[in-house]
């Protein structure tokens, strides 16, 4: 009898010295994406005079459940609609594909230096206005809420 409990102890004390096993490799992140229109000045020339067109509108949004958000105090973009800003609009604003950081950064100095992109904030109702502007094709954007 004593050699059948003996021989049931050391099975079990050998399982308790398995060494522990890794974890399976994680896969590398995917890379960032990078854009591939590049930035052309004649793109933008027909807006960079003054004009006397304009954009009015409301800002809301209109939730799964029928109710409507608007956009008080919440702050409005424009930017021209070159091939350039509706590469980095559909990805990053429509598609939530964040692009890499040096593209990020190059954009926002091609809109420093050449004032081709506006803010304004919305009033309590989400009414908001762009003045002033050259006849063109624009992109608005607009965020409410934390989505």
């Amino acid at each position: 009898m004593k050699a059948r409990i003996l021989l049931l102890v050391v099975p079990l004390l050998l399982l308790g010295c398995q060494a522990p096993v890794p974890p399976a490799p994680s896969a590398p992140p995917p890379p960032v994406p990078r854009m591939q229109n590049a930035f052309n000045e004649s793109d933008l020339q027909p807006y960079l005079t003054k004009g006397s067109a304009f954009i009015i509108g409301q800002a809301f949004l209109k939730t799964r459940g029928g109710d409507l958000k608007f956009g008080a105090g919440c702050k409005v973009s424009l930017f021209t609609a070159t091939p350039y800003f509706e590469e980095w609009f559909d990805g990053e604003v429509v598609n939530e594909t964040l692009f890499h950081k040096q593209d990020v950064d190059s954009l926002l100095q091609v809109v420093q230096k050449y004032k081709c992109g506006q803010n304004c904030v919305a009033d309590g109702s989400g009414n908001f206005s762009f003045r002033y502007l050259p006849a063109g094709r624009y992109l608005l954007y607009c965020k409410i809420g934390s989505k």
